[in-house]
């Protein structure tokens, strides 16, 4: 987590933060809506007809977007994602856009996140606002389009983000009240009851101690009584003597003349069949190793969640599915043969708002390595 978005977050109340988000979006507009000719201003309006046009977001996860920040808990995380993703935390007129709506008069008034991300993203690339025109989409892999595209993910993200993490998230942007700033003075200061003076004549109890008085009585202790010596108990070498009806018999001696006999004479024991070892020492040889699936826009960008991922070979007839994460990852743990390589297919299926199908890579895995990663890109499947 970025350290001095959190600060900086931190130091603004739920009621200035629609301030602070309209006065960051005209500071950004009037920055890259500049030149000599006459251009159109930048509006809510015109952000959504650019999205709609470049269709790289339906309405119900705009609409979606729009419910969730509604909450002053939601509108801290999502603006700490985008101050930190687009850099503008660095920026020094931020800081002081903060400092001067903090101090200034709350305004009720709803948060426009659309037309303030794509501003947010142009502000990092340096890209002028006026070009981006709703009349004339850019192209999905054109700088003005992977933009619009960035905006449309940080929006789609904080749709995608859990409520547990999100409320986890906001416990530590939540607004903190500096030490020394906004002292309430005595006219505000909440009414508190009076407190009713103690009468001359009472008087605090204070705990008396009693001495006390510990007598240990003596017990006598009985004596110790010698134990009796019975007689010394012997042990005879000589063997007791037999009743009447029984017969002792002479003592059973084995030579070595015996033991031969009785190897001979010992049944074989039955030959285990040669499949046997050979098929322990093949599953002995099987081992596992790792394989790590990368999906993103395009390489070290942000990562695509929720994409269908399917991994199947023929040689071992293995097969199993799942989905990516938040960044965009899957990692499958796949058994390989430790004397020669074993080859995967790796399918992975596109949403329908990024053109739909599915690519297929092949990639072979062995035991000299124990993770392999196999990248998958928009840009490569267009």
């Amino acid at each position: 987590m970025s350290e001095s978005a959190i600060k900086l977050i931190t130091t603004i109340d739920n009621a200035h933060l629609p301030l602070f988000t309209q006065r960051l979006t005209d500071w950004l507009v009037a920055d890259l809506n500049q030149s000599d000719e006459s251009v159109p201003d930048f509006t809510e309006s015109r952000a959504k007809a650019l999205v709609r046009a470049t269709g790289m977001m339906d309405d119900p996860t705009r609409h979606s977007f729009g419910r969730l920040v509604e909450d002053a808990l939601s509108v801290r995380v999502a603006l700490y994602d985008l101050l930190g993703d687009s850099g503008l935390i660095e920026n020094d007129e931020v800081h002081a856009i903060v400092a001067t709506a903090a101090t200034a008069a709350p305004v009720a008034q709803s948060i426009s996140f659309l037309p303030l991300a794509i501003s947010a993203y142009a502000w990092k690339r340096d890209y002028s606002l006026y070009q981006l025109d709703p009349a004339s989409p850019p192209s999905e892999h054109s700088p003005a389009g992977q933009i619009v595209r960035r905006a449309v993910t940080f929006m789609r993200q904080q749709v995608q983000r859990g409520a547990t993490e999100r409320e986890k998230l906001g416990r530590k942007l939540a607004f903190i009240r500096l030490a020394g700033t906004r002292t309430p003075s005595l006219d505000t200061l909440p009414p508190v009851a009076p407190i009713a003076a103690a009468p001359p004549h009472y008087r605090v109890p204070v705990p008396v101690s009693y001495p006390e008085t510990l007598r240990i009585k003596e017990v006598e202790r009985p004596l110790s009584i010698q134990p009796e010596r019975q007689e010394p108990i012997t042990l005879d070498t000589v063997d007791p003597p037999l009743p009447a009806n029984v017969t002792r018999m002479p003592p059973i001696k084995i030579g070595i003349a015996d033991l031969k006999t009785e190897r001979k004479n010992a049944p074989s024991a039955p030959s285990q069949p040669r499949h046997s070892s050979r098929k322990a020492k093949r599953i002995r040889a099987n081992t596992t190793t790792r394989l790590r699936i990368l999906v993103q826009e395009y390489p070290d960008g942000p990562g695509l969640y929720g994409l269908q991922v399917n991994v199947a070979s023929k040689s071992i007839k293995k097969q199993l599915a799942g989905i990516t994460n938040r960044d965009g990852k899957l990692l499958c743990e796949l058994p390989i043969s430790t004397r020669e390589g074993v080859t995967y297919d790796v399918d992975v299926t596109w949403p329908r708002d990024l053109g739909g199908g599915t690519e297929c890579k092949s990639i072979t895995l062995h035991a000299d390595r124990t993770e392999f990663v196999l990248p998958f890109y928009i840009k490569s499947k267009a």
